[in-house]
């Protein structure tokens, strides 16, 4: 309990790694640049993060504020996380640019952005409550895509009662985002939705919402 920097770091080639149980509160101490709880990097492959949570990590070195509960580069592969949260992140819950990446029964609340996904996800039960923004550079958001990918999310739950953070939030065009069973209790889901492309293979249900149908 308590640091600056990191929890894990998994760099170069590593792999075939399991990562259980492991709790890391920073507490919010302040001054590491890029300050990441879980961070997988170089071409790390093949590990499984599970029961798992990072959280209170404050990154405000730089205009935009980075700070990320778990965090995977571009030339990592084969990641799975699973029973695990990230709460009260000064950027991203889960900052996820690995290929072939699975989350399961993972929650993200508090995170100027809950879920930042940079490549092709599937995620399955997520659960993102209430984003808040901590400040620099940027806007709150439940979900964050990379536009010219491809997300699939199934049994999808959002708690997020606020005006101003993202539901869905893409900047880009050329990619897809397929919802498959979710939930919301955001009455605002038809103008907090920034994508490209959206398609809905099942139900959406919205409570306390005004209107009945999400999206087209």
């Amino acid at each position: 309990t308590g640091f600056a920097k990191g929890v894990i770091r998994l760099q170069y080639d590593t792999n075939d790694v399991l990562i259980d149980g492991v709790t890391g509160d920073s507490r919010f101490i302040d001054g590491a640049n890029f300050a990441i709880g879980v961070a997988l990097e170089g071409t790390t492959h093949d590990v499984v993060i599970r029961n798992t949570q990072m959280g209170n990590i404050r990154d405000t070195t730089n205009a935009y504020y980075n700070g990320d509960g778990f965090a995977t580069e571009g030339d990592v592969y084969n990641v799975r996380i699973e029973n695990s949260r990230a709460y009260n992140n000064t950027d991203a819950g889960f900052d996820i640019k690995s290929k072939s990446t699975v989350l399961v029964n993972v929650e993200a609340e508090g995170n100027t952005r809950n879920f930042r996904f940079w490549s092709d996800v599937v995620a399955e039960n997520a659960v993102s409550k209430n984003p808040v923004y901590h400040g620099g550079i940027g806007s709150s958001s439940n979900f964050w895509i990379l536009g010219s990918n491809d997300v699939t999310l199934t049994n999808t739950t959002i708690q997020d009662n606020s005006s101003t953070s993202w539901l869905f939030d893409s900047d880009r065009s050329g990619g897809s985002l397929v919802l498959n069973d979710v939930t919301t209790t955001n009455s605002n889901l038809l103008t907090r939705v920034r994508l490209s492309d959206i398609e809905v293979t099942g139900a959406v249900e919205i409570h306390s919402a005004s209107a009945g149908r999400a999206v087209d």
